[in-house]
């Protein structure tokens, strides 16, 4: 997987972000090392733990990220899939050959009258009527299957599951199998997903014994229709015959949490630890640069993330180590992990990518592993345990000594103040980028040396 070269987005951002970067210049600091941590405060949908994804395409915003003239337009292309939609196809079915030929043949064969011939003999084995059936949905099925022989995939909801759908999908799956072709899977999008496909599962047991085609009663069956993490939970529990769940809307959408609420804090410049000075704790910053290790118990699930300054040696599995808990103002606490890992990866160095990044397979395998350490109490949907985050005794007491040093400040500078250690000044710019933003926009605030 390489990060791909796009047209430049650095222009995708707010104006908080050109003021900023015009004080640092107009201060003559564009050009000091900086450190910053993009970091989020809560986990989403308030659960224990978060998944982060998509490295390729940090990287290649990254070396993209430039402000030039304009590049080429975007193009953007899209596909449908998820199986034949008789409601899609059904305007157009007449005019479309109708003949396929057979898999290991050479003349072409009708194929509608030959699904026709199929339909008759599975209403009749599931004592559905004939009349009742609905054909121009057999005329879309068949128009799917002329054309993706090798991939069909029938919806079956669009009129009625078990009184056309059904019969109509089994028709030209069993015709298709007469030529040779095997379909890939059936689809439902409406109604009670669990109840729908073990009545079908049935059904295709039933075809499969009567017609003498062992493969049918195992063709795979998707559902669909505005699936959530709840209905997943519940299909899990009642147990079913589904073999596939396609997830759209709530995956893309994110209804329940549209955003994560990201931060992007400044945390050391030319070697010095910087602070957000604030008197809201939990908006308070941590300084200095760090590495992140999660340390194991004895079962092997993991119990507690460990952030320490980039200096300090690394904790080692068996040995004691001092830390203090986020969020808590209690004692240090002493823990022997079984096991330790680092978490600190460098994958951009320099404006490069400085290692090969992961294929999709090594990603899909080490997010399972991930998962699989921690406990259950922490993935819970309702109420989950919260994943313990603390600092080793060395970063806690910067922490804490920065914090001191800034009580020097005046009230109204530390609450204002948006980056910084020890003792700052304010220095006032004037915005060349919009004389309307007010004063409180166009400050940047200088440590003092």
């Amino acid at each position: 997987m390489e990060p791909g070269r796009r047209d430049s987005l650095a222009l995708l951002t707010d104006l908080y972000q050109f003021t900023m970067a015009y004080g640092y210049w107009r201060a003559g600091r564009q050009r000091e090392p900086a450190e910053f941590e993009l970091f989020f405060r809560r986990c989403p949908f308030r659960g224990g733990f978060a998944l982060s994804a998509g490295l390729g395409e940090c990287l290649a915003f990254l070396r993209a990220f430039r402000l030039r003239e304009p590049g080429s337009a975007i193009a953007s292309e899209g596909a449908a899939a998820g199986g034949a939609d008789p409601g899609d196809h059904a305007a157009v079915s007449g005019q479309l050959r109708q003949t396929l030929k057979p898999l290991d043949g050479d003349e072409p064969v009708d194929f509608l009258p030959l699904a026709e011939s199929w339909l008759r003999r599975v209403c009749q084995t599931l004592r559905v009527p004939h009349d009742r059936v609905n054909h121009g949905e057999l005329a879309a099925f068949v128009s799917y299957a002329i054309a993706f022989p090798h991939n069909f995939q029938g919806l079956v909801d669009t009129y009625s599951i078990m009184g056309s759908g059904i019969p109509n999908f089994c028709a030209v799956a069993l015709a298709l199998n007469q030529l040779g072709y095997r379909t890939v899977g059936i689809r439902v999008d409406s109604g009670d997903l669990g109840k729908q496909a073990r009545e079908i599962r049935q059904v295709l047991r039933t075809c499969s014994a009567d017609f003498q085609v062992p493969w049918f009663a195992t063709i795979p069956i998707a559902v669909s229709n505005d699936i959530s993490e709840r209905n997943l939970e519940e299909l899990m529990q009642e147990g079913n015959e589904i073999d596939m769940i396609g997830i759209g809307t709530n995956l893309v959408t994110c209804p329940l949490q549209p955003s994560l609420g990201c931060v992007y804090k400044l945390v050391k410049v030319h070697g010095c630890p910087k602070l957000k000075l604030t008197e809201d704790e939990e908006k308070m910053t941590i300084p200095g640069s760090k590495v992140v290790y999660r340390l194991s118990n004895a079962t092997g699930l993991a119990f507690m993330d460990l952030m320490a300054l980039e200096e300090e040696p690394p904790p080692r599995a068996g040995q004691e180590v001092a830390v203090r808990l986020l969020g808590r103002s209690e004692e240090a606490r002493r823990v022997t992990p079984t096991a330790v890992e680092i978490l600190h990866r460098t994958y951009f160095k320099d404006g490069q990518v400085c290692q090969v990044l992961p294929g999709l397979l090594e990603i899909k395998s080490h997010a399972h592993a991930s998962l699989s350490m921690l406990s259950p109490a922490h993935k819970r949907l309702q109420d989950p345990e919260p994943y313990q985050v603390a600092v080793t005794e060395k970063l806690h007491f910067l922490l804490s000594d920065l914090r001191r040093s800034s009580r020097t400040l005046s009230p109204p500078v530390e609450r204002a103040a948006e980056e910084g250690c020890g003792i700052v000044t304010p220095v006032c710019l004037s915005n060349p980028l919009s004389p309307t933003i007010p004063l409180s926009n166009t400050l940047c605030w200088e440590s003092l040396r």
